[in-house]
């Protein structure tokens, strides 16, 4: 009796031919199994960004600033500019760092990443976030703008401390009532306003006091 080779399914076959190409490496097509594709096809993907001199995101990275991804993309093909990998990745970076960050340490958190992007294409890519709404750009008497995110955030104030430079995010409806009021009495509209009280923090006051 003529044994009968076992079937293999062309998707795999597909899958191994490229596995071969691509990474040099041979294998009984036959034997190749869903996780030894998987697993190649992720080893594929890391050496295609490290060839094109990026990285690759995080899990769930990308999926968290989805929104926020499609308004810049909007925006740039408004502008005539293209959504470069470069742009994506500073914008995902952006999102995930910590309130009032400066360029200067955006920069540094995306260096870790170990990207090559430039600092002249962070700040500049910055400035594209704060005109599509994405982020707001804040000037503290520092010489150096910090960015927060700014597309759905409640409106908020500040205090900024001079000796430390942290900053304390504070809503008051009460204040917020008092200048509508104060507006209304001038016949004023309101269109945007923000509030920066500067002093001291309670740990620095402790600090001098001690």
């Amino acid at each position: 009796m003529q044994t009968r080779k076992p079937h293999v399914p062309q998707k795999v076959l597909r899958g191994t031919i490229m596995i071969e190409s691509r990474t040099g490496r041979h294998h009984d097509k036959s034997t190749l199994d869903k996780s030894t594709l998987r697993s190649n096809r992720h080893a594929n993907r890391q050496a295609d960004h490290s060839r094109n001199g990026s990285i690759e995101e995080p899990r769930g990275m990308e999926q968290n600033g989805e929104h926020e991804l499609q308004i810049f993309n909007r925006y740039l093909s408004k502008k005539g500019l293209r959504a470069t990998r470069q742009r994506k990745l500073i914008l995902l970076t952006f999102l995930e760092s910590d309130k009032h960050i400066d360029v200067r340490k955006l920069y540094s958190r995306i260096r870790e990443k170990g990207s090559s992007i430039g600092y002249a294409t962070v700040y500049r890519t910055m400035k594209l976030l704060t005109e599509c709404g994405i982020a707001q750009a804040h000037h503290f008497g520092d010489g150096s703008a910090r960015y927060e995110q700014g597309a759905g955030q409640n409106h908020h104030d500040h205090l900024i401390c001079l000796n430390c430079g942290q900053i304390i995010e504070f809503e008051n409806s009460e204040i917020e009532m008092l200048q509508d009021r104060v507006a209304g009495q001038h016949g004023f509209r309101i269109l945007d306003h923000k509030l920066e009280i500067y002093g001291h923090c309670s740990q620095c006051r402790e600090q001098v006091s001690s």
